[in-house]
């Protein structure tokens, strides 16, 4: 754009003039300092112009207008080339804006968008409020058992001894007892809740899905509010000394699921909302939640990891070997 190439020929002549110029006006510069008008007459009478006016005639040779012709073109076709450079670089601004990443914070990049989560948050945080289930658990005495802290039994032990168990009936000599259907009904919701939960708040730091999160409200809503709740869960098969560490019980698998509800409420779909309103500055009004009775405590402690059941149940699909041995 801006190249310029000289020759050697050019360049001796331009040096050449300069030189002779400079010497002419040193010799005139000089006469005219002389205080004595006499002796400057006789300085300009005795300059050497026939040698310092034909060195300067040169300078008005044809090779050197071409020269700084070629020169002046070169010039102009630069200064088209910056500008269009410039002008270039004037409208990339624009563009390097729109590439730039935007940073969010639980999900959302303003205000906006955080006040749209708020909407889909809220609600589900009323409806995990709700203690109806818990409540009902802890009045039949189902609430204490295997289960209750979020882990299922994976010894090798069990695992071969549940070959034996399916659907809430263990198939043995002495007993037939079974799951009722509301019981299985109840297993299902659960199912239903984890499968949407997991996908609805997938992390606190992603966008929450309005669709799955209706259908998890759904669940926890038929969950807590089931006028049969009660009903459902004492058709449950029960435990006992041996069938407790034999077969994984449904309701062992409800415990579960309810401790994992727990620790999803706490550690997920709160810290979102408080990270969303702390960060813009939004809030949402706290939709009303369905009536229960007084909220019982919330489990405060789980190991890491996410995703409800889902890492549980990768644990319990690659147990440890156990050290004992069925004989």
């Amino acid at each position: 754009m801006c190249n310029h190439t000289t020759n050697a020929t050019f360049d001796a002549l331009v040096a050449s003039c300069v030189t002779a110029e400079k010497n002419f006006r040193d010799e005139l510069d000089k006469c005219s300092k002389e205080s004595d008008t006499d002796k400057a007459c006789t300085c300009m009478t005795t300059l050497d112009t026939k040698t310092v006016l034909a060195a300067i005639k040169k300078c008005k040779a044809p090779d050197l207008k071409a020269g700084r012709d070629r020169i002046s073109k070169e010039k102009d076709a630069c200064k088209e080339g910056f500008k269009a450079c410039k002008q270039a670089e004037d409208k990339s601004v624009e563009g390097v804006g729109t590439c730039k990443k935007v940073n969010k914070c639980g999900g959302a990049k303003n205000k906006t968008e955080a006040a749209r989560l708020l909407k889909i948050l809220k609600p589900l945080s009323a409806a995990l409020a709700n203690t109806g289930f818990a409540d009902a658990l802890k009045k039949l005495g189902l609430d204490s058992g295997t289960g209750r802290d979020g882990n299922l039994p994976t010894s090798r032990l069990t695992q071969l001894r549940n070959a034996r168990f399916s659907d809430g009936r263990e198939v043995r000599a002495d007993t037939r007892q079974t799951d009722g259907d509301g019981c299985k009904e109840v297993e299902a919701e659960w199912k239903a809740f984890n499968t949407s939960g997991d996908k609805a708040v997938p992390g606190v730091d992603k966008e929450p899905d309005a669709t799955e999160t209706d259908k998890t409200i759904a669940s926890l809503n038929k969950l807590n509010n089931g006028a049969t709740i009660e009903a459902d869960l004492k058709s449950c098969a029960k435990e006992n000394s041996t069938r407790q560490v034999t077969v994984i019980l449904t309701i062992v698998r409800i415990r579960f699921y309810v401790f994992w509800c727990g620790w999803f409420q706490v550690f997920v779909v709160e810290v979102q909302i408080i990270i969303l309103e702390v960060t813009f500055g939004t809030t949402s009004p706290t939709p009303s939640p369905a009536p229960s009775p007084t909220p019982a405590p919330v489990p405060t402690s789980a190991p890491g990891g996410r995703h409800i059941v889902k890492q549980i149940m990768k644990r319990a699909a690659f147990p440890k070997k156990d050290k004992h041995i069925m004989k």
